[in-house]
């Protein structure tokens, strides 16, 4: 028995063990992150089925106008509301479409953009969640399973994703 234990007491075992948790981690949060925005990037994916896709999709092709006219913070688009103008950002959040349009600026098409953008807020929710977990209940495991049970949720992520469009 002393023998079969002396492996844990070896320099460097126990980072090994370290690594290789993380590894698994790491692993389920990728796949929990793929099942839900594999779908989310399939370029066949139809807008006009969602309920604010296409609105989602003209507002970001409007910010990114307005931030070309040296609009650095939008709050009133001129073209929403058959021309009269709409003050978006009075109500609703910039912060995804700042980084849709910045996405945007690295060449993206307008819908790629769009769908990485999602991408990104999946995976800032799940290492979000994975690092309040940890920091709460001090557990890998307990971790892995409160960020995938997040992400795998039905309201936040394919209710609002494929229902509604909202990143």
């Amino acid at each position: 028995m002393r023998a079969r234990l002396d492996w844990c007491t070896q320099p460097g075992a126990t980072a090994v063990g370290n690594m290789r948790v993380r590894a698994i981690t790491g692993v389920i949060l990728l796949a929990s992150i793929a099942c839900v925005t594999w779908p989310w990037l399939d370029p066949r994916l139809d807008w006009s089925a969602t309920f604010d896709g296409e609105n989602h999709l003209i507002r970001l092709f409007l910010v990114g106008d307005a931030l070309k006219a040296g609009d650095w913070y939008p709050r009133w688009l001129p073209d929403l509301a058959m021309g009269y103008g709409y003050p978006l950002f009075n109500y609703y959040a910039p912060g995804m479409y700042a980084l849709a349009t910045a996405l945007r600026g690295f060449g993206l098409p307008i819908i790629a953009a769009f769908q990485w953008t999602g991408v990104i807020a999946v995976t800032l929710a799940a290492t979000g969640t994975y690092a309040l977990a940890r920091h709460v209940m001090d557990d890998r495991i307990g971790a892995v399973v409160a960020a995938t049970a997040f992400v795998l949720a039905p309201y936040p992520f394919f209710t609002n994703f494929y229902d509604r469009a909202q990143v």
